[in-house]
């Protein structure tokens, strides 16, 4: 019985996992967020593109803030960029939600404001086009109710990261 339970828990949580994702994903509200940064190859864990959102330098950790501290940036369209969201306000959870109707969770690290949407699988066949984050590239992020956020693709002007990288593996290989 013990062995049954030891194969079968591990399957049920990880579609209890998908399923909750799926759920978020279907239910969060869409928000389009540049982004900037690098791609550090990371060879215990594949191939990520690495980068920050582009507001988080813009934001200061509180000084008593510490590393396990939830904290919550309040999102507002971006004037300049339409369709673009943007963010100058970080406090605690509480008080962002009780004066902001769009935020994103995150925490300090290091003096900076990240939220664990800071790396993207990339294809290890489309890794050589994307060996820095294109300059015009954002991501679209699903957003919980909670403030929790999925990537659920990144963008370079209107077309996908992925064919953004195929074209430009494509035009290599044609040169």
């Amino acid at each position: 019985m013990k062995k049954l339970f030891a194969i079968i828990f591990p399957i049920i949580a990880l579609v209890a996992w998908s399923l909750s994702l799926e759920v978020q994903m279907r239910t969060g509200r869409e928000v389009r967020l540049r982004i900037t940064g690098y791609d550090p190859r990371d060879l215990l864990s594949g191939h990520y593109l690495r980068f920050a959102l582009s507001f988080a330098d813009k934001l200061s950790c509180p000084a008593d803030a510490s590393r396990t501290d939830t904290l919550c940036a309040c999102l507002t369209e971006s004037g300049a960029d339409q369709g673009f969201f943007d963010s100058s306000e970080l406090d605690s959870c509480p008080n962002i939600r009780a004066q902001c109707p769009l935020f994103l969770q995150g925490e300090c690290r290091g003096g900076r404001f990240t939220t664990g949407l800071e790396r993207y699988y990339i294809p290890e066949e489309l890794a050589p086009a994307l060996a820095v984050v294109p300059t015009d590239a954002s991501a679209i992020v699903t957003l919980s109710s909670d403030g929790r956020g999925i990537i659920s693709r990144l963008m370079v002007g209107s077309q996908t990261i992925e064919d953004y990288a195929k074209g430009a593996v494509g035009s290599r290989e044609k040169g």
